[in-house]
């Protein structure tokens, strides 16, 4: 019996889902002269592909909420906002 180490991997391998009438049509709508295989391939990897930089750009859209929310609790405080203040909601971000 061979094992899995020596076992050939195969080529390729089929991923399904089942999906409703509507899904489907609005997935060969969208293909754009692609096939719909050729389409859902790319998708997907597309998909993964973005996760990283969307994590990346959430994360930097919450850095800039934090330092808005600090500027605007130092304004109403009557702080002035200075180069070295600036530099403080920086580096306490880090």
């Amino acid at each position: 019996m061979a094992t899995s180490e020596t076992q050939a991997k195969p080529k390729a391998v089929s991923v399904s889902t089942k999906v409703t009438v509507d899904q489907f049509l609005r997935y060969q709508a969208a293909t754009g002269g692609l096939s719909l295989s050729e389409w859902v391939r790319e998708t997907l990897d597309h998909a993964l592909e973005r996760e990283p930089v969307e994590r990346e750009m959430l994360r930097r859209l919450a850095l800039i909420e934090k330092i808005l929310l600090n500027v605007a609790a130092d304004l109403s405080a009557g702080v002035t906002i200075t180069t070295d203040r600036v530099r403080q909601y920086r580096e306490s971000l880090q």
